[in-house]
């Protein structure tokens, strides 16, 4: 359902979704430029461009792209539990199967269905491993079958360590939805920032005239011969407009930006 809403929303906007995305990296540019340059700062703000304006592009671009740290703390972190866990889960399973030999009623209880698997599967596995152990807790048998794994090295102890990396796994994989770009959202902030960068690059192209701020917004090409061609406010033939719905019916287009 999503991924149809989201063919839905990118077909209404009559534009395709690698333009859409094309759009992040001017935005970027030219937020760039307006953040660390006053000189076309101050000709953007004659024009209404303001710091909440500049805040509102910085937050659309943000929302598309994340907190880089943040995401780097909650995939490594969740990445190291399911390696552990990947890499418990053979020895693991042939422990237990080995451990309960005297006890193979509960053997065949707790290990019902599971076998070893690669990579995210083994935190279901060593969950649904340490949820059926905890359940033998409640009979005298269950216990005693706990008893001799404790002495083969899977004590309670070790049970919680591993539970432990179940729930880092598991918060991991909440923290970061893995189709937030298949998601319908993800479009409709591409179609934001689309908006956004539209209306000030074409006031920007329309009220600054000289092409070293427009070359440093990505608004220009430098001409061949390595210079700007001419830093003076009387310059006029900056690179035509590029309208990120370019390639939608009768829209305007025109050559990409430098490096794009």
């Amino acid at each position: 359902m999503a991924n149809q809403k989201k063919r839905r929303t990118i077909a209404s906007a009559g534009v395709s979704l690698e333009t859409l995305e094309q759009t992040t990296q001017r935005t970027l540019d030219m937020l760039i430029a307006l953040g660390t340059s006053p000189g076309p700062f101050t000709l953007m703000s004659a024009r209404g461009y303001d710091a909440t304006e500049h805040r509102r592009g910085w937050a659309l671009v943000q929302k598309l792209i994340g907190d880089p740290a943040e995401e780097r703390r909650e995939k490594t972190g969740g990445a190291l539990a399911v390696a552990e866990l990947d890499n418990w889960d053979e020895s693991g399973l042939k422990l237990v199967a080995a451990g309960l030999t005297r006890h193979p009623e509960v053997r065949a209880r707790v290990l019902a269905g599971l076998a070893p698997v690669e990579g995210p599967g083994a935190v279901l596995n060593v969950a649904a491993l340490l949820a059926r152990l905890d359940a033998e807790e409640e009979s005298a048998a269950g216990r005693a079958a706990l008893e001799t794994l404790a002495r083969r090295g899977l004590d309670a102890s070790e049970r919680r360590r591993l539970a432990g990396l179940v729930q880092d796994a598991k918060r991991a994989a909440e923290a970061l939805p893995p189709d937030f770009r298949d998601s319908p959202e993800y479009v409709e902030t591409l179609l934001a920032l689309r908006d956004w960068y539209t209306e000030w690059s074409e006031i920007a192209r329309l009220t600054i005239k000289r092409r070293d701020y427009l070359i440093r917004m990505g608004l220009a090409e430098r001409r061949n011969g390595g210079g700007d061609g001419g830093a003076g406010p009387d310059v006029d033939d900056p690179t035509p407009f590029v309208d990120p719905r370019g390639d939608a019916p009768g829209a305007p287009s025109g050559p990409a930006p430098a490096g794009r």
